[in-house]
C-alpha cells in the first residue's frame, strides 16, 4: 500500500462515522420534532455521504486491498457516538468534526506530494464546508432552552444488548456498503445490489433501534459495546466476489447468532420484536440461493445502481464497471 493510504483510511473511517452519526442525530431530533436543527445535519451529510462513497469506489477501483479496521481503536473511529440532549448533539457532532478535519487535512498533506488528485479532489471538497458547519452547531448551542424530558431508563443488560446489536449494524452497513462496490467491480451486479440491500437493510435495522431509544429519552452508545472485548466483530474487507460473500454470510450468521441471544434478554421491551425481526432477516441473508430476493425492508435508496446514480458522480465513477 502506498504511503498516504494509512491517511486515507482515517479519513474514510472518520467520514464514515459521520454519515452514521448523522442519520442517527436526525432520527433523534426529527422524533423530537426539531427539524430546523435535523437540517442542519442533513445538510451537512448531503457532502459527507457522496464523497465517502466516492472514496470507497476510488480505492475498490484500483485493486489494492485495505482494511477499514485494522484494531480496536480503528474500530471505535468507526463508530457513530450519538446524544439524545441537544447538549449531548452539539458535543458528540463537535468532537467527531475536530476528528475528521484533523484527518481530512493530514490526508490532504499526504495525497498533496503524490499524484492522487481523485484524493485531493475529494478531500478538498469535504473540507470546504466544515467552517460553516461549525458555526451552525455554535449557534445552536446559543438557542439552547430548556433541557429534554427525563429518560425512561433500561435495565443495564438490555441497554448492553441494544448497544451491542447498534454496533454490529454499524459493522453490516460499512462492510457490504464496501462489497457492493467490489461486486460491480467483479461484473457481479446482482450481487452488488445484494450487498448494498443488505447494507440498506441494517441501516433500517439500526433506525428502528433509534426510534425506539428515542421514544425513551435515550440514545445508543456503541462505543460500551466495542470496548468490551469480542463483543462487536471488525468489518472484514474482500476483494473478490467470491470473498465478500462469504465474509457477508459470515457477518450475518454472527448477526443471526447475537439477535437469538438477545431475544430473551430484550423480551420485555418493545424491543423484542425489532430483534425477532433482524434475526429473521439476517437468516435470510445466511440461506439466500441464487437468484433468491431477501426480504422486502422499506428503505428509499434500496436500488444500488439508482443509488450511484445520485450520489457518486461520473467524473469520479467508471459507469461501464
Amino acid at each position: 500500500m502506498r504511503s498516504h493510504d494509512s491517511f486515507i483510511m482515517q479519513a474514510l473511517r472518520l467520514q464514515l462515522a459521520a454519515v452514521k452519526q448523522h442519520f442517527t442525530h436526525v432520527l433523534i431530533l426529527e422524533a423530537r420534532g426539531d427539524k430546523a436543527n435535523a437540517a442542519s445535519i442533513n445538510d451537512i451529510d448531503s457532502i459527507d455521504l457522496p464523497n465517502a462513497m466516492q472514496v470507497v469506489e476510488h480505492l475498490v477501483a484500483q485493486a489494492q486491498p485495505f482494511e477499514l479496521c485494522r484494531t480496536k481503536a480503528e474500530l471505535l473511529q468507526s463508530m457513530p457516538m450519538p446524544g439524545f440532549s441537544d447538549a449531548d448533539i452539539i458535543a458528540s457532532e463537535r468532537r467527531l468534526e475536530g476528528a475528521l478535519g484533523q484527518a481530512i487535512e493530514r490526508c490532504l498533506q499526504s495525497a498533496r506530494a503524490s499524484s492522487d488528485e481523485t484524493v485531493r479532489g475529494l478531500m478538498t471538497k469535504s473540507l470546504e464546508p466544515r467552517p460553516a458547519y461549525a458555526g451552525r452547531l455554535t449557534d445552536w448551542e446559543n438557542e439552547i432552552g430548556q433541557g429534554n424530558a427525563v429518560p425512561s431508563r433500561l435495565t443495564d443488560a438490555q441497554s448492553q444488548w441494544i448497544d451491542r446489536l447498534f454496533a454490529t449494524m454499524m459493522v453490516v452497513i460499512d462492510q457490504t456498503m464496501v462489497h457492493a462496490f467490489v461486486h460491480r467491480h467483479s461484473g457481479e451486479t446482482e450481487k452488488a445490489g445484494m450487498a448494498w440491500e443488505v447494507s440498506g437493510a441494517a441501516m433500517m435495522q439500526a433506525t428502528a433501534l433509534t426510534k425506539g431509544l428515542a421514544a425513551r429519552g435515550l440514545a445508543a452508545n456503541p462505543a460500551v459495546a466495542v470496548k468490551r472485548d469480542g463483543a462487536v466483530p471488525h468489518p472484514r474487507m474482500a476483494f473478490t466476489s467470491v470473498e465478500a460473500e462469504i465474509a457477508d454470510r459470515e457477518l450475518a450468521a454472527h448477526c443471526v447468532k447475537l439477535c437469538s441471544d438477545g431475544v430473551e434478554a430484550l423480551g420485555p421491551t418493545e424491543f423484542q420484536p425489532l430483534v425477532t425481526n433482524a434475526k429473521t432477516y439476517f437468516a435470510a441473508v445466511c440461506n439466500r440461493k441464487e437468484g433468491e430476493r431477501l426480504p422486502t425492508i422499506p428503505n428509499p435508496c434500496r436500488d444500488f445502481e439508482r443509488t450511484l446514480s445520485v450520489y457518486v458522480r461520473g467524473d469520479n465513477f467508471d459507469q461501464t464497471g
